[in-house]
């Protein structure tokens, strides 16, 4: 089973700088094109295009070098004609038009040598894989040392890659391997310090053969798995056709047929899929082999003669002689000898031409299988001779020590250069420390200087800061003092408004009562005064108590007010008896849920107004029947005070209403009971006074929790 032919058409695709991403990249060319002028720049757009048609539409590439041509013709621009003669060569091999792509190579190297001579060695290496394919071993190899001497020239380490490989994939035609395999591991070299992960899988295929060659498939397999396990990422389809049929291949000669056509069929399918045309030859005749093994002699004459066909036409004599030698095999196997012996006669006869020693061996050595059964001595003794010949020197056991000995010293290579690597990094570490250290110092040096200076800079600017700042301060002072007063001021005109109002009512309904001497005599009559007199009067008492401790707060400051322990129950169960006589006229029920052991650290006549405003309010508005609570919580940090009410509640928007000094907001309790809007202005500023702050939750209809927290 022959893999050659694939090996040398990765070859010439793998130099030519074809992306992964052909599509897009010929998308974004197109893009391009009305963008080009008639000039060099629309020639080189030409040739690029060309080369990212290659795998996609090689037609396509064709056609696009041929029009770069002529243009570049046209403007009399030579070193773009000669780069679109190289594109056209290339697209004529992949085609298998080896006479054309001959022909045009010749054009861009005597073009090159004169406008781009960097170019010259990829001719020549190109030129070396065409006639190669025409079955000119000796000029192959010319044209590879040519490429090489160029290369070496221009330091064009991509193009000695190339070369040596293509030398390394000839000489393993012709089965010398040693040659062959010397090529293949500088090729290796090469690709490894070049990185270039798509050349360094094409040699591990190609070591792989020979390996197959010297019956070590074991090391065979190794090397073609990871030319796989390189190419994942790459994701190259003529790659891995090769490495599915070289799989194939080495499962064959251990006798896996069934995993060799797994293989073989996986390699056709894709082949077929991504227009490979010129793979699908080799495809058909490792299949037709495996079946010569499996001794399914009709479907192995069928694809034989499927590849017999397709490299008849490409005029392939390489892969022609392979396909005789196993069409000259089966028809041994189904006996017919005479068909057997012209088969093989006709393998010997071309591989003769083209020297490849492992179908001479081959040809041969079923040519003497036919002597041997017609029992002509003399003939089958010569054919048995030159069988034993090509055997003997192909494969021994001299081949194999140098084969391992080739191996490892590139592993020995490979290790040194890794350790030297890793010195050079130590050194340069070193390097890059040492000049850190001297960096180092320098900096603190002028890190000093600069400090000093900016010290000098700094102090005379905070000089002149400091006048300002203070300036600053002064002024937020008077703006914050400007601000404060503004706002008592309106304060202090809404007390007004209200105690000349709220004031007026209760003051007369007393005066009027003091009036009425006769009426208070009868007792019924007074309990019915006294009993509509006294929300008046406790509602303007606690009127009262409200301005007078604003008056005060705003008399003293914070500084000034006195905090001690005060027992919460105690004062709450004041104000409770104190209201009872109010709450009891609604049928509302107070409940005091503090514990009698509860303190909080306070001014007890703030917490006393704080805790009557806020039953009284919860009262007010508290529909009949209905429940007021006073409860206590404690964290580590605060102790909470909270007035729970099920009454008519608020949204959103009236709280946010409730501390707004230029608009009083009051409402109406459930009774129609008035208000004046200050009792929880008064409040919030007592509960801050008081080092705490004032919460509040409600929601429409379901009540309301007016929570004081204060710091433990």
């Amino acid at each position: 089973m022959i893999i050659r032919k694939s090996l040398l058409f990765i070859s010439l695709l793998l130099f030519c700088k074809i992306a992964i991403g052909q599509q897009a990249n010929i998308k974004a060319l197109r893009l391009e094109e009305n963008k080009q002028n008639k000039d060099s720049n629309e020639v080189k757009w030409h040739y690029q295009l060309s080369k990212a048609y290659r795998r996609l539409n090689n037609d396509s590439s064709i056609n696009v070098a041929q029009r770069g041509i002529l243009l570049a013709r046209k403007i009399n621009f030579k070193k773009g004609e000669g780069l679109c003669y190289s594109s056209l060569a290339v697209g004529y091999a992949i085609k298998g038009m080896f006479k054309e792509a001959v022909e045009n190579c010749n054009k861009a190297i005597a073009i090159n040598k004169i406008a781009n001579p960097n170019q010259v060695a990829m001719n020549y290496s190109q030129m070396g894989l065409m006639i190669y394919n025409q079955g000119k071993i000796n000029g192959a190899i010319h044209y590879q040392n040519l490429s090489l001497k160029f290369a070496e020239k221009y330091n064009d380490k991509k193009v000695q890659c190339q070369s040596h490989n293509n030398i390394g994939i000839i000489y393993l035609s012709t089965g010398e391997y040693l040659r062959a395999n010397d090529h293949f591991y500088k090729t290796l070299k090469l690709a490894e310090q070049l990185k270039d992960t798509m050349v360094i899988a094409t040699a591990c295929i190609n070591i792989s053969e020979i390996y197959q060659e010297q019956k070590d498939y074991k090391r065979a397999l190794e090397f073609t798995n990871r030319a796989l396990q390189l190419n994942k990422n790459q994701n190259d389809p003529v790659l891995t056709i090769v490495a599915y049929i070289t799989i194939g291949t080495i499962y064959s000669k251990l006798g896996d047929q069934y995993q060799a056509i797994t293989h073989f069929e996986k390699a056709l399918k894709l082949a077929k899929e991504t227009g490979v045309e010129s793979r699908l030859g080799e495809c058909y005749t490792n299949l037709g082999t495996s079946y010569v093994a499996l001794e399914n002699y009709d479907k192995a004459l069928n694809y034989l003669l499927l590849a017999e066909a397709l490299d008849r036409s490409d005029n392939n004599n390489k892969a022609l002689s392979g396909d005789y030698i196993v069409l000259s095999k089966v028809y041994e196997k189904i006996n017919k000898p005479e068909l057997q012996v012209e088969y093989a006669l006709k393998a010997l006869k071309l591989a003769q031409i083209e020297n490849l020693k492992p179908k001479i061996r081959d040809a041969a050595e079923s040519i003497y299988i036919y002597f041997k059964k017609k029992g002509n001595a003399n003939q089958s003794l010569y054919y048995l001779e030159l069988y034993t010949k090509y055997k003997d020197s192909l494969f021994n056991a001299d081949n194999i020590k140098q084969l391992k000995a080739a191996e490892y010293k590139y592993a020995k290579e490979s290790h040194q250069k890794e350790i030297q690597l890793l010195k050079n990094k130590n050194e340069l570490k070193e390097h890059e420390n040492n000049l850190q250290s001297i960096y180092l110092y320098g900096s603190l040096l002028l890190c000093l200087a600069a400090i000093g200076f900016i010290f000098y800079y700094v102090q005379q600017i905070k000089t002149k800061n400091k006048l300002y700042e203070s300036l600053t301060q002064k002024n937020e002072h008077i703006q914050q003092q400007s601000n404060k007063l503004e706002n008592l001021n309106l304060i202090k005109n809404k007390v007004i408004s209200v105690m000349s109002h709220d004031m007026r009512s209760p003051i007369a309904s007393l005066e009027m009562i003091l009036n009425m001497e006769q009426e208070l005599t009868d007792p019924d009559i007074f309990r019915i005064i006294i009993k509509e007199l006294k929300p008046a009067v406790n509602s303007l008492s606690l009127l009262l108590e409200n301005i007078l401790g604003w008056a005060k707060s705003q008399m003293q400051s914070t500084q000034e007010i006195h905090f001690e322990p005060v027992n919460v129950c105690s004062i709450v169960e004041e104000i409770i008896t104190l209201y009872t006589p109010i709450s009891s006229q609604k049928n509302v029920v107070l409940i005091n849920e503090v514990p009698k052991e509860a303190w909080v650290n306070a001014n007890q006549s703030y917490l006393t107004l704080i805790l009557r405003n806020l039953l009284s309010n919860a009262i007010k508005f508290s529909p009949v029947g209905e429940l007021v609570t006073i409860s206590l919580t404690n964290t580590e940090e605060f102790i909470s005070i909270t007035v729970s009410d099920r009454g008519i509640g608020m949204t959103e928007h009236q709280i946010k209403q409730l501390f707004n000094v230029d608009k009083l907001y009051t409402s109406n309790g459930t009774k129609n009971e008035k208000g004046t809007g200050l009792g929880l202005i008064f409040v919030k500023e007592s509960v801050e006074l008081c080092g705490g702050k004032l919460i509040i939750k409600s929601e429409k209809n379901k009540g309301s929790k007016f929570s004081c927290e204060f710091p433990i």
